[in-house]
């Protein structure tokens, strides 16, 4: 368990898989800046405990599943709470647990996102997030491809090849913790597609746009 001085904690469960959850004494709700402390904690255990982390929303989609990479506000959550919302299975939406094989482990995750189309009730934090927690996926899940998020004016797919392919990957990848098993999982990631997905910055737009955003989603996958 590693308290914080307020009284709330994180706790870690494992060995493997390792699982951190969020420790609230005296019922007390959820806010962002606890939920802003689980993500780093969890993927440097994952790190030490022979695990690649990956900084990224996952989601299975028909084609298969698909890591969703962009730095922190980047948009991973809202773009995931539209997917979740929409029927398709959600892996969390900040770090994932990656084996050897590229298999993303079937790890309990949350959702945080202010978008306006997660309405849970008891989703709302007391600061105004909304934390939605998922259930675990029945199995692991191959990773199929990576996609890193950009903000325009309408939805684009675009395959990222050569030295910025590999550059996106190893930030995504190993998201910089050390780790003694980085060539190898770069080594299997050298047949994993990389595209940039490039979705409007507005909620009510990227709303309006999720068919073809969905579409596009699949599409990386192959």
């Amino acid at each position: 368990m590693l308290s914080y001085s307020d009284g709330t904690g994180l706790q870690v469960r494992g060995p493997r898989p390792v699982v951190v959850d969020l420790y609230l004494p005296d019922q007390r709700e959820v806010n962002t800046e606890m939920l802003r402390r689980q993500g780093p904690l969890t993927a440097m255990v994952m790190a030490v405990t022979g695990y690649t982390p990956i900084h990224a929303a996952g989601i299975q989609t028909p084609r298969g599943f698909l890591a969703l990479a962009a730095p922190s506000g980047g948009g991973k959550s809202t773009v995931a709470s539209l997917a979740h919302a929409n029927g398709w299975a959600i892996a969390g939406d900040d770090v994932l647990a990656m084996d050897d094989d590229l298999t993303i482990l079937p790890l309990p995750g949350s959702l945080r996102a202010d978008a306006p189309w997660m309405k849970a009730a008891d989703a709302i934090t007391a600061d105004g997030r909304r934390f939605v927690p998922l259930a675990p996926l029945p199995a692991k899940q191959k990773l199929m491809a990576l996609a890193t998020l950009a903000r325009g004016s309408a939805p684009q797919l675009a395959p990222v090849r050569g030295g910025e392919r590999l550059a996106i990957l190893a930030h995504a990848m190993l998201a910089g913790f050390l780790s003694d098993h980085e060539e190898l999982v770069l080594d299997h990631a050298a047949g994993i597609p990389v595209h940039r997905l490039t979705v409007p910055g507005d909620l009510a737009a990227l709303r309006t746009s999720w068919p073809t955003v969905r579409n596009m989603l699949e599409a990386a996958c192959g």
